[in-house]
């Protein structure tokens, strides 16, 4: 086994799982990530591996676990005998490796990424928190703000603040972002122009800097632009300074600004 390094219980586990064939989906995602971020647990996945794999040979096909001690104390002392094959469970074990390096980075936690957290706030639950990292970025999935104020910024650079209780969803698109009860803000920096917000069913196409919107629990939507413009619902385009409502009839409908209701979004 690798020189000096101690596995964690939680590791040891983990590599018991994989032996007996107990290993489920979410266990091998971490896994994965375990053995792709340590270069010395990489190293212990592949002699552990290569062992077990020499010792169930040996004893044709005897499940390793169910071996006395002695077992592996006889291999290890007769493995220059048996070096080639050794070799060749280590390349095997490596292979696997290789490949579960190569998938986490390509389609590990990080790659779908769409939003992180701002001043690490931690006031946003999930309906499915088990698809959530417990830290860095954020997936795709619906969230809701039960009180006070949550922030984020999207990948595209949109920064958001929400004022509970608001109800939302992250989309894969970096662009886009559903917002489905409360009363939110976005500061939308160069560069991103046309990050839309699908609200009851409508659209706000943000065309340049600030705006609010708010929707209630009959779904009447009201749009206010506190810098540049917005395009609301394909048929109005709001400058500085306007608002503008729609019921849920599909009724317009003036709303007068009033900035103080909308939270500040946070430098």
């Amino acid at each position: 086994m690798s020189d000096n390094y101690q596995p964690s219980p939680e590791f040891t586990e983990l590599l018991v799982a994989v032996t007996e064939g107990d290993l489920d989906s979410e266990q091998q995602s971490h896994l994965n990530q375990l053995i792709c971020e340590d270069e010395a647990a990489r190293h212990y996945y592949v002699d552990y591996l290569s062992l077990h794999a020499m010792l169930e040979l040996r004893h044709h096909g005897t499940p390793a676990v169910d071996l006395p001690l002695e077992a592996g104390t006889e291999l290890v002392s007769k493995h220059e005998s048996n070096w080639s094959t050794f070799i060749g469970f280590a390349i095997a074990a490596s292979l696997v490796i290789a490949v579960s390096y190569h998938m986490y980075h390509q389609y590990g936690p990080n790659r779908d990424v769409v939003a992180t957290l701002i001043d690490g706030d931690d006031r946003l639950q999930w309906e499915n928190p088990e698809g959530q990292p417990t830290t860095g970025g954020l997936r795709p999935g619906r969230g809701r703000v039960p009180g006070g104020t949550g922030h984020l910024e999207l990948s595209g650079g949109v920064r958001i603040v929400m004022l509970g209780p608001a109800d939302f969803e992250l989309l894969s698109e970096p662009n886009r972002f559903t917002f489905h009860r409360g009363v939110m803000r976005a500061v939308v920096p160069p560069g991103a122009e046309g990050f839309t917000v699908v609200a009851g069913g409508h659209e706000i196409v943000d065309l340049g800097t600030e705006f609010g919107l708010s929707i209630d629990k009959h779904n009447n939507v009201e749009v206010h632009v506190f810098k540049g413009s917005v395009r609301f619902a394909d048929r109005v385009t709001l400058k500085e300074g306007e608002g503008q409502g729609i019921d849920h009839e599909g009724q317009f409908y003036k709303s007068r600004l009033e900035e103080k209701n909308y939270p500040r979004v946070t430098d």
